[in-house]
This record gives structure tokens, C-alpha cells and sequence, in this order.
């Protein structure tokens, strides 16, 4: 289980990208405690690339696998200057005119059917718990 990491031109362990020493805070609140992983470091690595590629993204798995960990930590790390961020959290109520009406608040109309996100930024978009009915 091995990156290539571009600097050194060589394969490396994604153990090595876990820090080392890692402690968490004794303020935060259970709930905000987030232990990286193996996992959890590789998945946040090849999402931010693929993101800095200009490919869309859809992390997918069972339930309690890190998806929302993931897209958060990926989203608390982009840059504001370069990116807008919009979070749907999805339910069983959500219909899909609340989704349009949640993302035409974040874009605006240049013309006919053309949408951009407000202020010439690009737009990250996660749309959480997506499998919902």
C-alpha cells in the first residue's frame, strides 16, 4: 500500500503521511474527535487530487466508513479564494426542487441555462447521505 510521492520521485507507505505523536484535543466535544487512519488519510489525499484536477468526485462504501469525515476534511482544507463551498445534507423529506432551490442559491445566471458559482470561484458541492428515496 504505497503513494509515489512527486517530490522525492519514489513510493511511499501512506503510513508515513499519518502524523506521528498524534493526540487529540481534550476541548473538543466527542462528537468532533476524528482519529486519522490508513484509510482516512489515503481517501482524503486522492480526493483533494482528483478536486485539484478538475474531476468530480463521489465517495461511495457503507455505512461508518468516513465518507462525510472525508468530504468535510477535504472542504475545511480548500482554499476560499478559489473555491465556494456548499454541504446538502439529504433526508427523507429532501425532494429534489429543496436541491435546486439549495444550489441556485450558490450560483448565478449569466445566460439562458448558463449557472456559475458567485464570485468566479469553482463550486465543491457534497451532498451527503445521497442514497436517500
Amino acid at each position: 500500500e504505497y503513494y509515489i510521492d512527486v517530490k522525492q520521485k519514489f513510493w511511499v507507505l501512506w503510513e508515513d503521511k499519518l502524523r506521528s505523536g498524534w493526540r487529540y484535543n481534550p476541548t473538543a466535544p466527542f462528537y468532533k474527535i476524528v482519529v486519522p487512519t490508513v484509510d482516512t488519510v489515503r481517501y482524503e489525499f486522492i480526493t483533494q487530487a482528483l478536486i485539484s484536477g478538475g474531476a468530480p468526485v463521489m465517495l461511495v462504501g457503507p455505512v461508518g466508513t468516513g465518507k462525510t469525515s472525508v468530504a468535510q476534511a477535504v472542504l475545511a482544507k480548500a482554499s476560499t479564494k478559489q473555491y465556494g463551498k456548499l454541504v446538502v445534507n439529504m433526508s427523507a423529506q429532501t425532494t429534489s426542487n429543496n436541491v435546486q432551490d439549495i444550489i441556485e442559491s450558490r450560483v448565478e445566471k449569466r445566460t439562458k441555462g448558463v449557472y456559475v458559482p458567485i464570485g468566479g470561484k469553482r463550486l465543491l458541492a457534497v451532498m451527503d447521505d445521497f442514497k436517500q428515496p
